[in-house]
């Protein structure tokens, strides 16, 4: 019976320690449980940014996503929180993509992040103001040569009056002369302006071309830029064979936050060129008002030398003035023989140009042969991803993919930096 009494007491003593055990480890479970948290982002850049995609990862797992307000501030709620340092990434229509990593968020904390602009639509606006500022000094020379040329015409009228009583008779032989002069000096200055076109145009054309090719360039890169993120984002999401429904819906949540950041890029784009657009019409039409004005000058001062020319031809006395008119006619002549020879140079260094810049167009064919070749494999990488093929080496392939095409960006630096300095080299010619 003592036997029966104790067995009992030791079965009931390891009952009891094993619920004890149990309700331990169960203790232990619920601490290391996870829980809700709740925290703020506070959001600026020159002042607080409205409308900022925020997003939180653990990894490439999406825990939360949200959007700024008006203040710049996003409430960001994580239902199952572990207390592991959080990713978080921000996109905002203007600014730099931002991404920060290890961050340590407790209960009811605000973080205070500062985005960089990336100044969209201010380089177009620059580039309308520097091209308008160009057409301004173009036209300030143009205006100084024909104010000059004007003045010139009425100090002739008003010399030619003044000089009427001191002309002589005896001017046929002196004006068939003068004529043939004048013939002369026409045909070589009519020479050189034809090589000189024949030359602007070689340089024209291998300047579009070369303008051509660098726009093309910079979109090719500015769009690898653009997929280097999408294809970051897919690789993660072929990865990943399986995520929770949560996740899912944070992700459209944030990719359609995305989209409105990058619907707002756009129209502030459209709105700076609009805005460009209108500042080079309203420059273009001042400019031709003064063009006008200036033109009407000149041709009144014409008016006045040609009144005082008629009234020079009523005088007996003009050889005097003739053979002053046939000196400088000699004088134009080897003018005009001085300007054919600084023609024929220019097309001589517009031949050393075309060749060399040919060169250089021959080193950008072959960089964008490689640039073409990189793009295949680009392609062919990118379907791997989507079909889930060999994603353990995906990772090292775009590394040596983006390697090569940054060792193709050294290059066509420097054969951008050769063809800016061939171009000033040749600029005095051209």
């Amino acid at each position: 019976m003592k036997k029966l009494i104790l067995s009992c007491l030791i079965l009931l003593a390891f009952n009891f320690l094993s619920f004890s055990s149990w309700a331990h480890i169960n203790d232990s479970k619920t601490n290391r449980s996870t829980q809700e948290v709740s925290f703020k982002v506070k959001v600026k850049g020159e002042k607080a940014i409205q409308g900022a995609s925020v997003s939180v990862y653990n990894g490439t797992t999406i825990l939360a996503a949200g959007k700024t307000n008006s203040q710049g501030i996003a409430s960001i709620i994580i239902k199952n929180f572990n207390g592991e340092p959080i990713i978080i990434k921000i996109r905002a229509a203007g600014y730099k993509y931002f991404v920060k990593e290890n961050v340590s968020v407790s209960q009811g904390e605000t973080i205070e992040i500062n985005l960089t602009s990336i100044g969209i639509g201010t380089k177009i606006t620059e580039d309308a103001k520097t091209d308008i500022e160009k057409k301004k000094e173009a036209f300030e020379e143009d205006k100084n040569e024909a104010l000059k040329k004007t003045e010139s015409i009425k100090k002739e009228a008003e010399s030619i009056t003044n000089k009427t009583e001191d002309l002589h008779q005896k001017v046929e032989n002196q004006e068939t002369e003068i004529k043939d002069l004048n013939d002369k000096t026409a045909e070589s200055l009519q020479k050189a302006e034809e090589i000189k076109k024949n030359a602007a145009s070689h340089v024209e054309e291998a300047d579009k071309k070369s303008g051509a090719d660098q726009k093309t360039r910079e979109a090719e890169a500015r769009e690898r830029e653009s997929q280097a993120k999408n294809r970051e984002d897919a690789l993660t999401e072929a990865m990943e064979a399986q995520q929770e429904e949560e996740a899912k819906k944070l992700e459209k949540k944030a990719e359609k936050a995305d989209k409105k950041v990058d619907k707002k890029e756009d129209k502030l784009e459209d709105k700076a060129e609009k805005e460009a657009k209108e500042m080079k019409k309203e420059a273009s039409k001042e400019i031709k008002k003064e063009e006008k004005e200036l033109k009407e000058e000149e041709e009144e001062a014409k008016k006045e030398k040609k009144e005082a020319q008629e009234k020079e031809k009523e005088e007996e006395q003009k050889l005097k003035e003739l053979e002053k008119a046939e000196k400088e006619a000699v004088k134009q002549e080897k003018e005009a023989e001085a300007i054919v020879k600084e023609a024929e140079k220019l097309e001589d260094k517009t031949e050393s140009y075309e060749d060399k810049m040919a060169a250089l167009d021959n080193d950008q064919k072959k960089i964008d042969e490689k640039r073409g070749k990189l793009k295949d494999d680009q392609k062919e990488l990118d379907k791997r991803i989507k079909k889930g093929k060999k994603l353990d080496k995906a990772k090292e392939d775009q590394a040596k993919i983006d390697e090569k095409n940054s060792k193709l960006d050294d290059d066509q630096e420097k054969l951008d930096d050769k063809r800016s300095k061939l171009k000033k080299k040749f600029k005095k010619y051209l």
